[in-house]
């Protein structure tokens, strides 16, 4: 490759600064051709989720639980690989100033939690709680999941596993809220089997 073909699309690769340097400090782990697999493997999913063609089938139903502190929601988006974040409409400018704002942050929180020493996570799960009281004197509410979700590559059937954070904030009415053994939960859609 000459000098020229560095900056060319089909040898960039766009990664969070958090996952930059896991590649660049694992290079064992993550060759070149494996680079490229998986930016392959992500083009393709991008462009199926952009087509509105799913060859996963049906959507599944996960069942997101309640958060009502920072340790909890720290807990999900934590080093994250992949956000999914959901909200329902809003009603006010008010509303779409503070979620939009709450899942920013929890999305920069989640992409530098590798890069914050133990006193920083104190403080931000400190932080965190106080924006989740927020969000519900606001009359909404805050739930989540973190999962692994597989990734495959269609070139050689390589299977990756995908930590992804799912956080949802609805109003009360939210018809997939449900109660039970006094616990709140919210009955949500994700894409079917698979991230590709």
């Amino acid at each position: 490759m000459g000098r020229n073909d560095i900056d060319e699309y089909n040898n960039l690769i766009l990664l969070c600064k958090v996952h930059h340097k896991k590649v660049d400090d694992q290079p064992e782990t993550y060759p070149i051709e494996k680079l490229r697999e998986m930016k392959a493997a992500h083009e393709r999913w991008v462009k199926e989720r952009l087509s509105n063609k799913s060859t996963q089938g049906q959507p599944q139903f996960i069942q997101l639980y309640q958060i009502k502190t920072g340790k909890d929601i720290a807990n999900i988006i934590g080093d994250a690989h992949v956000f999914s974040f959901d909200h329902d409409e809003q009603n006010t400018e008010e509303e779409v100033e503070l979620v939009a704002g709450f899942l920013q942050n929890l999305q920069d929180w989640g992409e530098t939690w590798s890069e914050m020493d133990s006193g920083q996570h104190v403080k931000a799960r400190f932080m965190l709680t106080d924006e989740i009281k927020g969000i519900e004197a606001a009359g909404l509410l805050v739930f989540g999941l973190r999962e692994v979700r597989k990734m495959k590559l269609k070139t050689n059937n390589t299977a990756f596993d995908w930590e992804v954070a799912t956080i949802a904030v609805v109003h009360p009415t939210n018809p997939g809220i449900i109660k039970l053994g006094g616990q709140i939960f919210l009955i949500a859609a994700t894409p079917g089997p698979g991230i590709v």
